[in-house]
């Protein structure tokens, strides 16, 4: 998506933390996923066989997974592809239902048994070092950002596992609610000040009511294993509030608005909304 790394910093990870795939090119069978690594299917929780013959639109948020297709077509005809051969950064979706952040190279290559084919190496970001620019002093981010992945309207299309984990919800169950709007989730979001200050370089800090999302986002009646067996129900939010803290929380908001396939004239924005909460002891001052 973004270009703000240089091809060293992604390829010179550890080998073995670096998922492998490739996806067949061809206008006959244009995004099927035709190999892929170990690796892979360990950190999006799948089995290969399962990843195998599916279409990578499967591990796209929906806003672009619609217009996939449309845009390699596009790019083809003009014989253009900004994406390739440079690391960029999005969202692909693990089996238990959450988004994941990763950093991606994709390069074309020829196949003269099954034509062109794309090679692709990425390797999990779960700090979004390089796309958002956090408090050096956040050092519990290491377990991965609260992020909300919305469309244009504000509907809240996906969550990342860290708000999963946070909230008490399952990815499948959140999956199920289809009209869970981020405007209702964080109210402050549609003051025009507010906004703007939280899509500047430093975010915005400020109290959000972590109850109400949990309940908004959750599910009170049942819970599952990520694999879509219910395992009982769920704790009363009440009993959850020592887990999800206070019932104002102090949190770092930050918002960008990510616009993919302007190049190819239908452009479509995602708008991702980072929520981290953090100590009162840090100082907005000590954001870069």
């Amino acid at each position: 998506m973004i270009t703000r790394k240089s091809d060293s910093d992604l390829l010179s990870m550890r080998a073995d933390k670096l998922m492998l795939f490739r996806i067949s090119g061809d206008k006959d069978s244009l995004g099927k996923i035709l190999d892929v690594n170990f690796e892979t299917a360990f950190q999006l929780q799948y089995e290969k066989h399962e990843l195998i013959g599916a279409n990578v639109k499967k591990l796209l948020p929906s806003i672009f997974a619609i217009r996939h297709d449309e845009w390699i077509v596009h790019s083809y005809a003009n014989m253009s592809f900004p994406k390739l051969n440079r690391v960029t950064q999005g969202f692909i979706q693990n089996k238990s239902g959450f988004f994941v952040f990763i950093n991606l190279i994709v390069k074309l290559v020829p196949n003269l048994k099954e034509g062109v084919n794309f090679i692709g190496a990425s390797h999990i970001n779960k700090r979004m070092s390089g796309y958002v620019r956090l408090m050096e002093e956040a050092s519990h981010t290491k377990k991965g950002l609260c992020v909300f992945l919305c469309d244009e309207a504000g509907r809240v299309i996906g969550i990342s596992e860290a708000t999963g984990k946070y909230f008490g919800v399952s990815g499948r169950e959140f999956s199920a609610k289809s009209e869970v709007m981020i405007q209702s989730l964080l109210p402050m979001i549609t003051d025009k000040e507010f906004e703007a200050q939280a899509k500047s370089k430093e975010g915005h800090i400020c109290n959000v009511n972590a109850q109400e999302i949990g309940k908004q986002i959750g599910d009170t009646d049942r819970s599952d294993d990520g694999n879509g067996n219910e395992v009982g129900p769920k704790q009363p939010y009440r009993k959850q509030k020592r887990r999800m803290g206070r019932n104002q929380l102090l949190c770092w908001i930050k918002v960008i608005d990510e616009l993919q396939g302007e190049a190819t004239g239908l452009p479509c924005c995602m708008r991702i909304v980072v929520v981290l909460p953090i100590s009162s002891r840090i100082r907005a001052g000590s954001m870069h």
